[in-house]
């Protein structure tokens, strides 16, 4: 458009009027324009406040819930420990009446159980007293052997002393005496196990020298021959080489004997020592010696009784 030109006035007007719409008509859009983001943001904000309502309604109401959960959860444990004392208390009542019971119960067997001792107790008496006089009985009705003794003369062979004896069985009791057997070994010295030697010799004597039977009143004689071997007399002598053919004689003797229809073996022991002078040694120098130059004595020192 050329510099010189002139808009003509109407021209003008218009273009000013449609200027002047054309910014109203933008200001209108813009006006609209926030009044819908006015309207969003109170939508929102009313959006918001009613959610903030809603979840503070839940909260008050869930708290209220909790509230009441714990109040009946206090109940329900109050209840149960109200509950708990009624059963302990129940409990204890129950037990104290069992106790006594029990109690009572046990009073009535310990009565039963003294009385039942104190029958036990007569029984046992009476068993005794039964058993006493049945061993009496039987004491004086079994076989009792015992003998006397006589010494024959001493004399020395092959190194070994003989010993010969005489033996006179009598039963004291009042029945026979069967199976009747009897052993003995003669020693150099007195030893100091001599008990025991004893034991060993009656456990031999069942198998030993026959004796037949014995009845009561009977009195057969027995003639046998002990011995002192040669090895004691050498070991006496080696241990103590001044006492040689020194000796100081002991001869043990036990007789074994059953009674009629009984297992059982009774056993009598002897021992005797041989002296001369009233003194225990004797020479086997001197030998053979006579029983009128000795004394043969019986002696118990560390015997075993009958049975």
């Amino acid at each position: 458009m050329p510099r010189n030109y002139r808009e003509p006035e109407y021209r003008r007007r218009i273009r000013q009027q449609a200027e002047h719409n054309q910014q109203r008509a933008d200001d209108e859009r813009h006006r609209a324009a926030e009044s819908v983001d006015i309207e969003k943001i109170v939508v929102a904000i009313n959006t918001i406040d009613e959610k903030y309502d809603r979840e503070t309604h839940k909260e008050h109401t869930r708290k209220k819930w909790d509230r009441r959960w714990e109040v009946m959860g206090v109940i329900g444990l109050w209840g149960a420990a109200i509950v708990g004392v009624a059963a302990v208390w129940v409990g204890n009542s129950d037990s104290e009446r069992q106790r006594k019971v029990m109690q009572g119960q046990l009073v009535s067997m310990q009565s039963a159980s003294q009385q039942t001792d104190r029958t036990i107790a007569a029984l046992t008496a009476q068993a005794n007293v039964m058993r006493g006089q049945l061993d009496e009985m039987e004491i004086t009705r079994r076989p009792w052997v015992t003998a006397t003794f006589g010494a024959g003369p001493l004399t020395m062979s092959d190194g070994s002393v003989s010993l010969p004896t005489t033996i006179i069985l009598r039963n004291t009791g009042q029945t026979p005496a069967i199976s009747v057997h009897l052993d003995g070994e003669g020693y150099a010295i007195f030893v100091p196990d001599i008990a025991a030697k004893t034991a060993t010799i009656c456990a031999r004597a069942g198998r030993g020298l026959p004796g037949g039977s014995v009845f009561p009143g009977d009195t057969p004689t027995l003639r046998y021959t002990f011995e002192i071997p040669k090895t004691r007399l050498d070991n006496l002598w080696k241990e103590d080489p001044k006492l040689r053919s020194f000796i100081f004689p002991l001869l043990i003797v036990c007789i074994a004997y059953t009674e009629f229809g009984q297992p059982t073996i009774h056993h009598t022991p002897f021992m005797f020592e041989y002296r001369t002078n009233n003194m225990r040694g004797l020479r086997t120098t001197d030998m053979p010696i006579q029983p009128q130059y000795m004394a043969f004595i019986e002696t118990f020192l560390g015997g075993i009784p009958p049975d």
